[in-house]
């Protein structure tokens, strides 16, 4: 059975992220990535939060998933 607290509580890397990045924003720990989920009928990314609601990414996060 899959722990998703435990997931949750470690969805983040404890690297310093990018310069570039705006404040605030972090890197997701590989274990975090199972947090994400993509619908294969719209092809809409999902990311799980720490409330546990589903929310669709803007269009420009859709579009930097294929970079």
């Amino acid at each position: 059975m899959t722990d998703w607290d435990h997931i949750r509580k470690f969805r983040y890397t404890k690297d310093a992220p990018p310069p570039e990045w705006p404040d605030g924003v972090r890197a997701i720990s590989l274990e975090g990535t199972a947090l994400l989920g993509v619908n294969p009928k719209t092809n809409k990314l999902y990311w799980t939060d720490k409330s546990r609601r589903r929310r669709r990414l803007a269009n420009f996060e859709r579009v930097w998933r294929w970079r």
